[in-house]
């Protein structure tokens, strides 16, 4: 299984994330998520493909992923989306316009700490 063809979202169930490949539905237009353990419905807005790379941990990195840039000298909080304009997967910052424009490399220096779709505690 390659991991840039994975997917994960929130269970509609449980709220829970499920990793495995997307499906959508037409007859119940219903968003699925499927893996070896089973077929899952979830909540489309939270939808994230993965991005094939991993953080310094070796996690795998997904689309919306929030990171700590702690080795990049930066206490930012970094958000991984994908830009138009360039045509791949960006690191932005939450709090500036900064930006990381090499994923792949910047990738290797990044901790994940959570996604846009958790809840803020």
């Amino acid at each position: 299984m390659k991991d840039r063809y994975l997917f994960k979202a929130k269970r509609v169930d449980n709220g829970e994330w499920v990793v495995g490949y997307y499906q959508y539905c037409y007859a119940g237009y219903t968003h699925l998520i499927s893996n070896l353990d089973g077929n899952y419905e979830v909540i489309p807005e939270t939808i994230c493909q993965c991005t094939g790379l991993k953080d310094k941990n070796g996690e795998l990195i997904f689309e919306g992923d929030r990171f700590y840039g702690l080795d990049i000298g930066s206490s930012e909080i970094f958000v991984c989306e994908w830009d138009n304009e360039e045509g791949c997967y960006m690191f932005s910052s939450e709090d500036s316009e900064n930006g990381i424009f090499n994923p792949r490399e910047a990738s290797e220096h990044l901790e994940h700490c959570g996604n846009i779709h958790d809840k803020e505690s």
